[in-house]
């Protein structure tokens, strides 16, 4: 999946390129989370990329209804 927003959607340039970073850094922090133990994320960080979060999915929601 993070190959395919990079390869379909920013190298395209459908999708600017600070969503992609964007993707990658909550991809990471996902890994992470899954992955090793007794990971914790930085409230501020959390709000931060939630924040952010809702600006992500309004760009995919447009880029699918146009």
């Amino acid at each position: 999946m993070r190959s395919s927003v990079h390869r379909n959607l920013v190298k395209t340039g459908r999708l600017d390129a600070s969503w992609g970073r964007f993707y990658d850094k909550v991809f990471e922090n996902r890994q992470r989370g899954d992955y090793l133990e007794l990971v914790q994320f930085d409230l501020e960080q959390v709000h931060e990329i939630i924040q952010l979060a809702s600006g992500f999915v309004s760009q995919m929601n447009q880029m699918l209804h146009s």
